[in-house]
């Protein structure tokens, strides 16, 4: 194997530069390394000063005439980068401000907030009306009927329950015949028992198994298009769950609504009952952020200035089923 020499700085001990010259003065040294490398191969000589002993620091001067890329990659100039760039993203988000980043609990934007079936779950020749719960640029919920309803482009990747394959086009095609759309809104349309058995062959469906139709609801709010999807269940009826009281710091609000203090924190809770399953909650309020919003009891952070508001509650159960519920609020300056 053929042999390079490098030719590295490298200070020479005293005792040697007096044996070799006889002088006690400081002279250029050079030490030669073998190194056994692949080719290509390359001789490099650097010529480093004696006038210090021991090793070079790696922020030396010798150090930065040797390599200026090695300097840029050295591991200290890696973390004194990173340091840098970090300390520029904790400025810009100082500047930004928390405000930035509003909390899923607080309105103001458009936005679909739940899609209801009315009922949840159809029986065979049922009919179930799909509505909106919405909210725009003016922090006010109000109910709509969607723009479009269509079956949802996701029913494709829909598959038994045990794992077989998805639906296919003859089940698709079926259930497109499920959507009603009336001078009074959008409808979901149960077929009837022998139809519906025959979907449940189609899709591959235990023959007791309620059949799932996934539907996507598109609106405009505020100039912006929106859609959501939901999934409605054939088979047999069942009722949406109910929310018979929102309370704050205990005590019910009452129908011409609640006043609070401004920057004061308020508990909120809802008792709801029905549905299938376990009860889930979602808060959302114009008056300020809510601590856990999804929770059936949490804490309200009010605003410091004062206006007229709501709050609201939406609760789901796991099979569809959806009910809500929303309360005037007025936020009264702090004493």
């Amino acid at each position: 194997m053929r042999e390079d020499r490098l030719e590295i700085p490298s200070p020479v001990p005293l005792e040697n530069r007096r044996q070799a010259t006889g002088d006690r003065r400081f002279e250029p040294a050079m030490q030669e390394l073998v190194v056994r490398n692949p080719p290509p191969r390359r001789r490099v000589s650097v010529m480093t000063s004696t006038a210090r002993s021991g090793p070079q620091r790696p922020g030396s001067s010798v150090a930065r005439r040797l390599s200026p890329v090695a300097r840029r990659l050295s591991p200290v100039c890696l973390i004194r980068w990173r340091a840098r760039v970090l300390k520029g993203l904790v400025a810009a988000l100082a500047v930004a401000g928390c405000d930035s980043f509003k909390s899923p609990s607080e309105l103001g934007a458009p936005q679909v907030i739940a899609v209801r079936a009315e009922p949840a779950q159809l029986a065979p020749m049922g009919r179930a009306k799909i509505e909106l719960l919405v909210a725009g640029l003016d922090e006010t919920p109000r109910v709509v009927a969607p723009d479009s309803l269509i079956i949802s482009p996701d029913v494709a990747r829909l598959a038994a329950p045990d794992g077989g394959a998805p639906i296919g086009m003859d089940a698709q095609a079926a259930l497109a015949q499920l959507i009603e759309h009336t001078a009074d809104g959008w409808f979901v349309v149960a077929p009837s028992e022998e139809q519906l058995a025959l979907v449940r062959q189609l899709a591959g469906l235990a023959a007791d198994a309620p059949v799932p139709v996934p539907v996507r609801a598109t609106v405009s709010i505020d100039g912006l298009d929106k859609r959501a999807d939901k999934t409605v269940l054939l088979g047999q009826e069942v009722a949406n769950p109910t929310i018979s009281s929102v309370t704050i710091d205990g005590a019910e609000i009452p129908m011409e609504g609640a006043n609070v203090t401004a920057g004061k924190d308020i508990q909120v809770r809802a008792e709801a009952s029905g549905g299938v399953g376990v009860l889930g909650f979602s808060w959302f309020s114009s008056i300020g952020e809510v601590d856990l919003f999804r929770s059936q009891e949490s804490k309200l952070k009010v605003k410091k200035e004062p206006k007229a508001g709501l709050v609201l509650v939406v609760v789901r159960d796991t099979q569809g089923g959806i009910a809500w519920k929303q309360a005037p609020v007025t936020v009264a300056p702090e004493m």
